[in-house]
């Protein structure tokens, strides 16, 4: 896990660490980059971060349970050009609800599942 400050984290695990970061821009993802291997798991709504982490050959999710490929990331990341478009033209679609559901969560478990190696 990283955080830009100490959090007071009362369980031990050999499966994660905690490191604290510098409180710069991207400092974390730049440490992900850095010390991910393909062994990992890294959980994240970041498009461009989590298409740099395919590039490394790093497994990625979002936090809805959505494990990017080259393909859906691509689509997504269109669908991100157009909206950043539209945006600076002042075309505001209509507002979607973004909230968390129970079906989040249990998609984001049920991926994470799959993920995490057995035995």
């Amino acid at each position: 896990m990283l955080f830009r400050s100490p959090i007071p984290f009362s369980i031990q695990s050999d499966f994660f660490k905690m490191i604290v970061c510098p409180k710069t821009q991207d400092s974390a993802d730049f440490m992900i980059l850095e010390n991910a291997t393909q062994n990992d798991i890294v959980v994240t709504r970041d498009l461009l971060f989590a298409e740099k982490l395919l590039k490394k050959n790093i497994k990625c999710l979002n936090d809805r349970g959505i494990l990017f490929n080259q393909e859906n990331l691509s689509y997504l990341l269109q669908e991100r050009a157009l909206s950043l478009q539209m945006k600076n033209l002042n075309i505001r679609p209509a507002k979607q609800k973004h909230t968390y559901s129970q079906q989040d969560a249990k998609q984001f478990s049920c991926q994470l599942e799959k993920l995490i190696p057995q035995g």
